[in-house]
């Protein structure tokens, strides 16, 4: 082939390529399967919807509020048919040098409820390294009134008519994404919150090799797609010497084949310990963190007690095949997120022998055995059990015992008292121990005694003596007060055959005298023998049992005459 030929070919290639492209690019700028409207016709009748958002993703992109709420739960719009949604990616051209990869979306309506439905809402959310707090949304409202022959390819058949929905774009390759589409109109204020007129998908898109190689996102370093991360090193309760350390994992277009993960002390550059993990054995667990969905695996270092106390990070360096080195990153070090490794409170034995203990990161719980109770402990920070000082029944019978630490403290009944040790009889619960002029109260020895309201030592009352100073046919009585002398002086007050006497220095003879004259004649050293008028030629008898021969002393009486 000639060298003419051959620059001709090349420039018809060139020029065909370009032709090409250029077409490529006009179809792919205008997007032919993302429709602003559409109508199709169904059994002789037209119908369409039209799309109401322009901006589909960011702030200025809205979501519903056209349409009022529906009357009732039987005017709600059923969902679309959950078994018929599919999707699918496809690559579009937005100018010669982005290319972009979007969504297809595939559904039917229900064929029996489609009069209900006034539109449907598409609402996309990422959830991934680059692609979160973008959310998209698009509403298709439709501009006829649907009914069970506008969802179907054959009213006679009821064959479900397909619907699509090609809109979402720019999509960020291996990211997770949320879709969600619901018929309108809803009945609640919040038209973007899940409910039974909503169906939701999620999905990842396709990596960038071999499938989307091609994509804008594909075109940028890898460090600018995923980048090594390491969570927060957790140590391990109750085992206390294990730490876990959690790392996320990359696509599997970086074609790591391990990972090594290690432990440092701050400031030490040599690991404390490292581990290689292949890749084919880790487990990937889906988290969210900062917002950010991701994959991540865990790996358990085993301490030692020497660890305890120190302060640590991590480390982690994934590698490719030794023929790859083109593909490994560099080892990316966390001084970020540190851990002091703490020692397990319950190994200094903190319950002793009368309980167990039960460790809590920092802290600990005694568990007492029976007939022990819990104890401030003196030196830790924490409790001990001891044994309950109730257990020996200090309070008696005449209280209840509750323990307060090694001490206990008396709940005595009310006639009971504490005196410090145990529950005694209150002294001053005996009936009568004090009279109406005085109360009772105990003295240090838990004695009673009577007090005057005035705190004066309270009087004796004659009364209240052993042996009463008035006879069988008088009661005593109290006739006045003598605070100087400590004495509450008496009355005898005799029966209604009775009258008052007083008699001093009164010898036998001298009452032999008086029975015998039969007369009341006779002086007494004091007071007049009665009280008030009488007969004295009456006879008298002295009713004097207690005077006897040499009986000698001042006494106050009742005779009866």
């Amino acid at each position: 082939m000639s060298m003419v030929h051959m620059s001709s070919l090349f420039i018809v290639s060139a020029f065909a390529l370009i032709v090409g492209l250029l077409i490529i690019a006009q179809a792919a700028a205008e997007n032919p399967r993302c429709r602003s409207e559409y109508t199709w016709i169904s059994g002789g009748n037209e119908y369409g919807y039209e799309a109401l958002n322009e901006d589909l993703c960011g702030s200025s992109s809205t979501c519903g509020g056209k349409y009022p709420k529906p009357d009732g739960l039987e005017d709600r719009p059923p969902p679309v048919e959950d078994d018929t949604v599919e999707l699918d990616f496809f690559g579009i051209i937005l100018d010669p040098t982005k290319n972009s990869t979007c969504l297809g979306i595939t559904y039917t309506l229900n064929r029996y409820g489609a009069s209900k439905v006034k539109g449907i809402q598409f609402l996309l959310d990422g959830l991934g390294y680059n692609s979160h707090n973008r959310p998209c949304c698009q509403v298709l409202n439709y501009t006829v009134e649907l009914n069970y022959e506008a969802v179907v390819t054959n009213p006679s058949t009821g064959e479900p008519r397909k619907f699509s929905f090609d809109c979402f774009c720019d999509l960020w390759p291996l990211e997770p994404y949320t879709l969600t589409i619901r018929t309108l109109p809803v009945d609640f204020e919040n038209q973007t919150l899940l409910d039974p007129s909503s169906i939701v998908r999620d999905f990842r898109v396709p990596g960038c090799s071999p499938t989307l190689e091609w994509d804008q996102y594909c075109q940028k370093s890898k460090e600018e797609l995923w980048k090594p991360q390491l969570l927060v090193p957790e140590q391990l309760f109750p085992q206390y010497l294990e730490l876990k350390v959690t790392f996320n994992i990359a696509p599997p277009d970086y074609r790591f084949i391990e990972y090594v993960i290690s432990v440092l002390e701050i400031d030490v550059p040599k690991p404390m310990q490292y581990q290689v993990v292949e890749t084919s054995s880790l487990i990937s667990t889906p988290v969210m963190v900062n917002g950010l969905m991701m994959n991540v695996s865990s790996v358990i270092f085993t301490l030692e007690e020497g660890d305890i106390g120190k302060t640590v990070h991590t480390s982690m360096f994934p590698k490719c095949h030794s023929r790859e080195n083109d593909c490994s990153t560099p080892t990316h070090v966390d001084e970020t997120h540190l851990v002091e490794i703490i020692a397990n409170p319950c190994d200094l034995d903190p319950c002793g022998e009368l309980g167990s203990c039960e460790p809590h990161e920092r802290l600990y719980k005694c568990l007492c055995n029976e007939g022990a109770i819990l104890d401030r402990h003196p030196t830790l920070d924490g409790d001990t059990c001891i044994d309950n000082p109730c257990n020996s029944d200090p309070c008696g019978p005449l209280g209840t015992c509750g323990p307060e630490g090694a001490q206990y403290y008396c709940n005595c009944t009310s006639t009971a008292l504490y005196d410090g040790e145990t529950c005694i009889p209150d002294p001053c619960n005996v009936p009568n121990t004090c009279d109406k002029y005085s109360t009772c109260r105990l003295d240090d020895d838990f004695n009673s005694e009577c007090f005057c309201a005035d705190g004066i030592t309270c009087i004796v009352d004659e009364c209240k003596k052993e042996s009463s100073p008035c006879i069988t046919m008088a009661t005593c009585g109290e006739s006045s007060l003598d605070i100087v002398e400590g004495w509450k002086h008496h009355d005898c007050n005799c029966g209604n055959e009775a009258i008052n006497s007083t008699m001093s220095e009164i010898s036998v003879q001298m009452v032999e005298r008086v029975m015998l004259a039969g007369v009341m004649s006779m002086s007494i050293a004091t007071t007049s023998i009665c009280q008030g008028e009488f007969d004295t030629t009456a006879p008298v008898f002295l009713a004097t049992p207690s005077m006897r021969k040499g009986n000698v002393k001042r006494i106050r009486q009742c005779i009866w005459w």
